[in-house]
């Protein structure tokens, strides 16, 4: 939680380098829908966040890629990278001391 209360993630890609900070729950929440809905050869157009996958490139697997809309860094991730991601992301919200305060902010935020 940051200091307003918000929920803060940050998502670390040691192999890229990079540590993405997401939030606040509407954020994190659309991500997660993201994650477990897009499928190759699929769009995603959210409110928070914009996804593509390609059906295949020239070796026949999918490539997968994001962006957040308000600062426009893409991600590409192989259908592997992808599938690591989405369940990772999957078990870290359903650890038992995330799980008290997604429910929280779900109750004050409303089905999102």
């Amino acid at each position: 939680m940051d200091n307003e209360g918000e929920l803060e993630l940050l998502l670390t890609m040691n192999d890229r380098g990079v540590g993405y900070s997401l939030g606040p729950y509407p954020e994190i929440r659309e991500l997660d829908a993201m994650l477990r809905h897009l499928e190759a050869g699929q769009i995603w157009d959210g409110v928070h966040f914009s996804a593509s996958s390609d059906k295949g490139e020239a070796n026949g697997h999918p490539l997968f890629h994001f962006c957040r809309r308000t600062d426009r860094v893409l991600f590409s991730f192989s259908e592997g990278e992808w599938r690591c991601l989405k369940e990772l992301f999957s078990a870290v919200l359903e650890r038992p001391e995330l799980r008290s305060v997604l429910n929280h902010l779900s109750l004050e935020y409303g089905e999102i």
